[in-house]
């Protein structure tokens, strides 16, 4: 007789897993979309709202600004600061939006001050000036200041006299100082041509006075005048 073995019951297979849990770093990832989602909705709507246009508005108004500036043509200004013996000192600057290039200086003064008007050159800071907030100085001087002629005497006035006349009267007359300046040209020219043109300032003699009789040589007050 032969005997049947049992048959043995098929284990069973864990069901499939459907939803697995996510991970740490997917979490994250939604919840921080989620944050964000939420920040941009509140600006574009409701208490936000206005926060975001001005943001918006100042961020377009800087740019065109920005622009504007770095096309907009060079404007160059300047003082006369002070002076001594040997030295004129000026400071410049650059309102534009662009660079501009100093190229040359002239002084004119009061005839009762009996100097010749007179170019000067520069002695030192930079020819160019760039478009900053902050000016440069600039150092003008010369080799000699020339004395107007005494139509009575024929000779030039005497140095006394003019150092008189500045002791005196120095405040009230006013010395004019010159500047050639190449200007970047204007935008709306394709190319742009650059211009010359002349700025003036205006000081009180008594601040130029150092400079007026540094230059003015202690010669022989007979010396005829150079015809």
């Amino acid at each position: 007789m032969v005997r049947l073995r049992p048959k043995k019951a098929a284990k069973e297979k864990p069901p499939a897993a459907t939803n697995r849990e996510p991970s740490p770093a997917a979490t994250d990832t939604r919840s921080t979309i989620k944050r964000l989602g939420g920040l941009v909705g509140s600006f574009l709507s409701g208490r936000w709202a206005p926060a975001s246009l001005i943001v918006g508005l100042a961020g377009l108004l800087g740019a065109r600004d920005t622009i504007m500036k770095s096309i907009s043509p060079s404007r160059t200004e300047f003082v006369v600061n002070r002076s001594e013996p040997k030295f004129l000192h000026l400071t410049v600057w650059n309102t534009g939006g662009r660079r501009s290039t100093l190229v040359s200086y002239r002084l004119e003064f009061p005839i009762d001050l009996m100097i010749e008007n007179t170019a000067v050159t520069q002695a030192g800071g930079d020819t160019f000036v760039d478009p900053k907030p902050d000016p440069i100085p600039i150092d003008l001087t010369t080799t000699e200041l020339t004395r107007r002629c005494d139509p009575l005497t024929k000779t030039p006035y005497p140095k006394t006299k003019i150092a008189d006349v500045l002791q005196r009267r120095g405040a009230s007359l006013i010395v004019r100082a010159y500047l050639r300046v190449e200007e970047s040209g204007r935008f709306w020219e394709i190319p742009r041509r650059p211009i010359i043109v002349e700025r003036t300032a205006e000081r009180p003699a008594n601040i130029v006075a150092p400079f007026i009789l540094g230059r003015i040589p202690d010669v022989d007050e007979n010396t005829p005048c150079n015809p």
